[in-house]
Formats: C-alpha cells, sequence, structure tokens
C-alpha cells in the first residue's frame, strides 16, 4: 500500500487553526504579547528569567509530545 500525503490543507480538520498563523492579527497579538513579557520580566534577575525559559521551553516540548501522539494515532 503507498502512503498518500495530500498536498494541501483542504480535507485537514486543523485547517482554519493553521490558517491563523497567516493572519495578520495573529502576527500582531504575537509582537505585542513578547513585549508585554519583556516589560513584565524586566527586573528579574538572570537566574529567575532561566527559570522562566525553562519552564516556556518544557511547555512546548509537551504540546509537541501531545501533538506528535496524536498524529501516530490517525
Amino acid at each position: 500500500s503507498s502512503l498518500s500525503i495530500p498536498s494541501t490543507l483542504d480535507s485537514n480538520p486543523y485547517k482554519s487553526w493553521v490558517d491563523m498563523y497567516k493572519t495578520e492579527e495573529f502576527w500582531s497579538s504575537s509582537a505585542w504579547l513578547i513585549e508585554h513579557i519583556e516589560q513584565l520580566t524586566e527586573h528579574l534577575s538572570a537566574e529567575r528569567k532561566d527559570e522562566l525559559v525553562d519552564v516556556f521551553v518544557t511547555g512546548v516540548q509537551n504540546e509537541y509530545m501531545f501533538w506528535d501522539g496524536i498524529d501516530k494515532l490517525d
């Protein structure tokens, strides 16, 4: 049996979610959030900032593992 890989997301149930990343609204909101986080953390020590980076990286890794697991269920 051959693996059929669609060339577009048209039939993907997550198409609208993926398409969100193409919008100006998403990128504007992301830029605002980054600036806001930088303002909230500017007074923190380098050690605390490193701890927060570790928390963020762990969250990203967990999200990756979640979506990777979902993909393997298909």
